[in-house]
């Protein structure tokens, strides 16, 4: 059985028949009516650099495995089976080398090597919506996340994408086509310039998928550095989207009286 080691991020602690998982005050879980002796256990061995599950009480297993699935405690060596391993990305408009090379700098991914892509980024600069999807997107089978930096102060992540069975970038260009339009992002759009914080908040959103997180799927967030806010905006699967909308199989018909 795989040793484990406790996450750095979290720590834990017991009060009031309430186990505490602590990452910080902006994220705090507990798992209730914990008996006090399983908590020591768990305690004891958090303080401990591997942690064999073996070795644990039942009880104290049944909450340890609890852990494991929040990825509070993971595997020794960080040899977790990684859904995400090579990554491509393709810019729509033109290039920004430096911000490739700083996506490049994720240590915990292969950017652009020779194997096929796990996930795909597709980056807009400078290009039209309609510039993210072509006659071959309907096939694409990569799970893809959209970039968008065509904005002046502002820079959106998401939907990260399953073709067929989320919302796509389809759906997006529907969307926000209809409410504004399509015009040509100028030729160097200002945001470009904040291009090293864009890098990092990219990576931080890798490093998360890599631990299993999709929470960008069917979502964008948006980060508007000049009014210091943040928008989170939900998508939707367009019925009628060209790209991902489910074919009927028999759609039927209606036998009207006067043909009769």
């Amino acid at each position: 059985m795989s040793k484990y080691a406790p996450n750095p991020n979290w720590t834990i602690l017991y009060e009031n028949n309430l186990l505490i998982l602590n990452a910080g005050a902006d994220k705090i879980f507990a798992i209730e009516n914990v008996p006090q002796e399983t908590a020591e256990e768990l305690i004891k061995s958090w303080k401990e650099k591997l942690v064999d599950p073996i070795n644990l009480s039942q009880p104290a297993k049944d909450i340890f495995t609890q852990l494991i699935t929040a990825n509070i405690v993971k595997i020794a060596g960080g040899k977790e089976n990684k859904a995400i391993k090579e990554v491509s990305v393709k810019f729509i408009g033109d290039n920004i080398p430096k911000l490739l090379d700083l996506i490049k700098s994720n240590k915990n991914i292969n950017v652009d090597g020779n194997n096929p892509a796990d996930l795909i980024i597709f980056i807009r600069t400078n290009s039209l919506l309609k510039d993210l999807t072509n006659k071959e997107y309907k096939n694409l089978s990569t799970p893809h996340l959209l970039v968008d930096i065509s904005y002046h102060h502002t820079f959106s992540i998401g939907p990260l994408v399953y073709l067929g069975e989320t919302a796509c970038m389809g759906c997006l260009i529907g969307r926000l086509s209809n409410y504004w339009g399509d015009a040509m992002p100028p030729k160097q759009p200002a945001i470009a310039g904040s291009i090293n914080l864009i890098a990092d908040i990219i990576k931080m959103e890798l490093n998360k998928m890599l631990d299993g997180d999709q929470s960008l799927i069917n979502k964008t967030v948006s980060y508007d550095f000049e009014n210091y806010e943040i928008k989170t905006n939900k998508l939707y699967k367009l019925p009628w989207c060209p790209f991902c909308k489910t074919p009927i199989a028999n759609p039927g018909y209606i036998s009207l009286s006067w043909n009769k």
